[in-house]
């Protein structure tokens, strides 16, 4: 045996625990290892000095005394500790299953509550509505309106863009319509009288007055100023005898009609 075995051995040979072949061992071991030795007897006087001191012998009263300081320790404790320190430890020593079916009660008891709750929070303004509404059916004797939605969207005007129109299908259209009053208003104190030209229809004019009085027609920025420039000139004058064009489009309901002094009274005109 070397000497980490025989260290490990001197406290139970000091005190002679070890079997035969054991303390025979570490008695050779001793004798030719001084080290060894060494710390045998550094255990041998601790083992001397512990049986000098003995330990006291307590009497009856001694644990008598110990017993009834450790009991009112207990007693003062319950005293001061609150009631419901008692109940949580005893609540927690509760089987694990108890506790999941308590908290699984709960939770469904919640649900319920919640969904019974919200059904009534959404029948109360329903029955009330209901309710003022047989109350008003009752009151004017009529039945309540269920065709027409309540909140109709209003309908939306969309603006139609006019396509621009040429001057001559404007100066027909104040030709066709009736006479405008503003150039009578404009005319002198002295009253002529209107003089209205013949109709000739429109196969009865020559192609050549035609594209004249369209040409005319359309250097005329406003229908309703030449119309009156021209009732203007004729009454003023001597009333001269007007020639009447009446076109007809292919639209039934519009007609081109073109009002021109003859040749004859403009060549007296001019001669004048």
């Amino acid at each position: 045996m070397n000497c980490r075995n025989i260290e490990q051995l001197l406290p139970l040979y000091v005190e002679g625990d070890l079997g035969a072949d054991e303390n025979s061992s570490v008695n050779v071991h001793l004798h030719s290892c001084a080290a060894c030795r060494g710390i045998s007897e550094e255990y041998r006087r601790s083992q001397d000095l512990l049986r000098l001191h003995t330990p006291p012998e307590f009497d009856a009263a001694f644990y008598a005394g110990i017993r009834r300081a450790v009991l009112g320790e207990i007693s003062d404790a319950e005293v001061a500790r609150p009631v419901f320190a008692s109940f949580l430890p005893n609540l927690f020593r509760a089987p694990l299953t108890y506790a999941a079916s308590g908290a699984l009660l709960l939770i469904v008891g919640a649900l319920a509550f919640g969904i019974y709750y919200s059904s009534t929070t959404v029948d109360r303004p329903v029955s009330g509505s209901t309710a003022a509404s047989n109350v008003s059916t009752e009151e004017t004797g009529a039945s309540p309106k269920t065709d027409q939605p309540p909140d109709a969207p209003a309908p939306v005007i969309i603006p139609q863009r006019k396509s621009p129109e040429s001057h001559a299908t404007k100066y027909a259209k104040a030709a066709h319509s009736s006479p405008p009053q503003r150039p009578c208003e404009v005319l002198t104190e002295q009253a002529t009288p209107q003089v209205t030209a013949p109709h000739i229809e429109a196969a009865d004019v020559s192609v050549a007055n035609v594209m004249t009085a369209l040409t005319e027609a359309s250097d005329v920025s406003d229908p309703d100023s030449a119309s009156a420039e021209v009732a203007n000139a004729g009454l003023t004058e001597s009333a001269p005898e007007m020639l009447r064009i009446e076109l007809q489009t292919s639209d039934p309901n519009i007609r081109i009609i073109w009002l021109s002094p003859k040749k004859t009274d403009l060549t007296t005109n001019s001669t004048k």
